[in-house]
């Protein structure tokens, strides 16, 4: 969207579509095959099967917010979330920092989580952030599994991760061996998407206008339409659905949106094949810095990826997140995914 209109439309109204939400159960619709699965994983862990699980998906498809169900789900008094750093770090010892500020248990190598008494859900988001495909040594991945292996009776690991990158670490770290479930996020039914969307837009209290015609007055076949190309062009991804929402508002006035859902964007500018290796690589690492791409493609050069870099940002299809590091931009990320996937650059 327009800078001006994101602007206007009220920020609690933003927020219903792309911000953070309490996690509740009575939210979570269209997830009856992954909850399934997730009760079946809990099954076996409280049987005395070690092992993690892992919920896999494409970017924004609400990985976090399974993780969450599925640690509510298993009862525990607590719940232990360790987030990596937004730069990401391959390092054991940033490992070791992050989970002693997070669970107290003090910074000896040997036993980073020796007091977390309490049996507790320990979610691990964003485990991409913690490797990286390149040349480096994967210290933290390695050394998640060997806390896995450790604590694994004691504690329920469940960690979470794009699918593609996901993908290219069983390659060279054998997370695979690790883990007990692997539950991989998929489309959300038309009933749902329309449910949610229609749902969380009368919560904002704003009047929907399509085609000059307001909330009631609006024919049913225009709402369906409506959703029908919401789903078609999020392919069913309920987080890429919820940004295109807000991208397809060309008005924000006295209360009322005007609805118009633009058409995929078809990246012109990014005609040289090492922008899309470079997207893909956003798309596998969730967050690039300018060393970790000098690293991933061998760069000796740092104005060469910031070349890279100025015109992805440019073409508005990245943005700058802190200093030197970057993430796609979630209003075309989904389109972006979609075209990389048919270019064979992400699997």
């Amino acid at each position: 969207p327009s800078t001006s209109v994101l602007n206007a439309i009220p920020y609690y109204y933003q927020q219903l579509f792309i911000g953070k939400h309490s996690f509740r159960l009575s939210e979570f619709r269209g997830r009856t095959r992954e909850l399934a699965e997730g009760d079946k994983a809990l099954s076996w862990w409280r049987q005395g099967v070690s092992g993690a699980i892992i919920i896999t998906g494409e970017p924004l498809s609400g990985k976090t917010f399974l993780s969450e169900m599925i640690a509510k789900r298993a009862g525990l008094e607590n719940i232990i979330r360790i987030d990596p750093p937004v730069a990401g770090s391959v390092k054991e010892r940033d490992l070791i920092r992050v989970l002693a500020n997070i669970t107290g248990g003090g910074q000896k190598e040997s036993d980073p989580l020796g007091l977390v008494e309490t049996q507790s859900a320990i979610i691990f988001n964003d485990i991409e952030l913690w490797w990286e495909r390149s040349e480096v040594k994967n210290e933290a991945i390695e050394r998640l599994k060997g806390l896995i292996l450790e604590y694994g009776r004691k504690h329920l690991f469940i960690l979470n991760s794009s699918k593609f990158a996901y993908n290219f670490m069983n390659t060279t770290c054998d997370l695979e061996e690790r883990v007990l479930s692997n539950i991989t996020i998929g489309p959300v039914e038309p009933q749902v998407l329309k449910e949610i969307v229609m749902g969380r837009h009368k919560a904002g209290g704003m009047q929907l206008i399509i085609d000059g015609q307001t909330d009631e007055a609006i024919p049913d076949r225009k709402i369906k339409k409506l959703i029908s190309d919401l789903l078609d062009s999020s392919k069913g991804n309920l987080g890429v659905a919820m940004h295109q929402w807000l991208a397809g508002i060309e008005k924000c006035d006295h209360g009322a949106i005007e609805m118009k859902l633009k058409e995929a964007p078809d990246f012109p500018d990014l005609n040289e094949k090492d922008k899309f290796l470079l997207l893909a690589q956003l798309v596998v690492h969730k967050h690039l810095s300018v060393a970790r791409i000098r690293r991933i493609f061998g760069l000796k050069d740092r104005n060469e990826a910031a070349k890279m870099i100025d015109l992805l940002i440019r073409s508005k299809v990245i943005q700058e997140l802190m200093g030197t590091t970057y993430k796609l931009n979630p209003y075309t990320s989904g389109s972006l995914v979609q075209k990389l996937n048919k270019l064979k650059l992400i699997g």
